[in-house]
């Protein structure tokens, strides 16, 4: 079974849900990446790297 497999079988509002709790996750971990370094260039690239990733696996897992 693979993971989009495994998702697909979770009720609508998780998998709506999921997508968005990564997606804060990320937020957050880039946030005190940002923070520790001093700099917000860090946390800001990782950012915008990760969020169409989180969200065109979200989209995914909804369909």
């Amino acid at each position: 079974m693979t993971v989009l497999t495994a998702l697909g079988a979770l009720p609508l509002w998780a998998r709506v849900l999921l997508p968005a709790l990564v997606y804060l996750a990320v937020l957050f971990t880039a946030g005190l990446l940002a923070e520790r370094s001093g700099s917000p260039l860090p946390g800001v690239v990782v950012l915008q790297l990760i969020a169409p990733v989180c969200w065109a696996v979200g989209g995914l897992v909804v369909l």
